[in-house]
């Protein structure tokens, strides 16, 4: 499980792209909030922000690994969402 956490954290960080054009040269702090390990593979999730002025919901992606090492997929499930600013309303 540790090789597979490893492997997800890795391509994560070396593969920027896959988070799309908003993000994609961006650093990110990422982390390991789980991982589960089935019969064939491991499902490791990981959360990830941007890591520089970042306030709010980190994003989180979910890795599929084989036994073998191989990712059989990788899905972004949420998007990282900068917390609201709440504006004072205006007086009439």
């Amino acid at each position: 499980m540790d090789q597979a956490r490893v492997l997800a954290l890795r391509t994560a960080r070396e593969n920027t792209d896959f988070y799309g054009p908003t993000y994609s040269d961006q650093g990110f702090v990422q982390e390991e909030p789980s991982a589960e390990e089935g019969e064939d593979y491991y499902r490791v999730r990981l959360s990830y922000r941007p890591a520089t002025e970042f306030n709010g919901t980190p994003g989180v992606e979910l890795f599929i690994i084989d036994k073998v090492g191989e990712i059989e997929s990788r899905q972004l499930l949420s998007s990282p969402r900068p917390k609201s600013v709440m504006l004072p309303a205006l007086a009439a």
